[in-house]
């Protein structure tokens, strides 16, 4: 069954479709779930907002969720719901900003403002081009290097997990960059990148033609 704070969140953040809201009325329905208005939502056919505005906060009411929802209250589940997702385990695409969040608290935050803004759920790539990257530039800029180390240290377990899609994230949205900027991030980032995020970093370089700014 879909998570239903999760749901809520993203519909009072307003980015949840209500042609999607029948679905987990009938999948909460038959999880056991019961109530008239999930009963109404249940029956109806690619809804609008303005045919299910007036069911949603009772339907929710009706899953145990403390329907409304402010919009702090909505983007709090939301930070809650990805930490969960971290898990134990290794780092996967599906679990790499849960991972990143947990590493980093001082990162939730601005996780939580952004979240606002985004209207949803945001995804891997949105989080560390929004979040991440200008956290990182401003603590090379200040050659903070206990935070840059902890970076180093997570980016590295990203490039040797053998997930090609939560390292493609890295690659577009933090490598793409640093090989391209002339600022000097990445001279400053050489030392104390592990072997693994080097390697990836040169690929970068070498597909983009861009070698010039490799460390020697």
């Amino acid at each position: 069954m879909i998570d239903p704070h999760l749901t809520a969140a993203e519909w009072y953040l307003g980015g949840f479709s209500p042609e999607r809201l029948p679905e987990i009325a009938r999948d909460a329905i038959e999880n056991g779930f019961d109530g008239k208005n999930l009963s109404v939502l249940a029956t109806l056919v690619k809804p609008t907002k303005r045919d299910v505005e007036g069911l949603v906060d009772g339907a929710l009411r009706e899953l145990g969720i403390p329907a409304p929802l402010s919009t702090d209250e909505a983007a709090l589940w939301i930070l809650g719901s990805v930490k969960a997702s971290a898990g134990s385990g290794k780092m996967t695409a599906l679990n790499l900003v849960g991972k990143l969040l947990t590493a980093f608290p001082e990162l939730e935050k601005p996780y939580v403002e952004e979240v606002k803004s985004y209207y949803g759920l945001p995804g891997n790539y949105w989080v560390f081009a929004v979040i991440l990257k200008p956290v990182l530039t401003e603590q090379i800029s200040k050659t903070d290097s206990a935070f840059v180390s902890r970076i180093a240290e997570f980016i590295e377990e990203v490039c040797t997990s053998g997930d090609i899609e939560a390292v493609n994230v890295l690659w577009i949205e933090m490598f793409e960059w640093l090989v391209h900027s002339q600022a000097g991030e990445l001279k400053f980032l050489w030392p104390i990148l592990g072997p693994s995020t080097k390697e990836v970093i040169k690929e970068v370089a070498s597909r983009r033609r861009e070698t010039e700014n490799l460390p020697s």
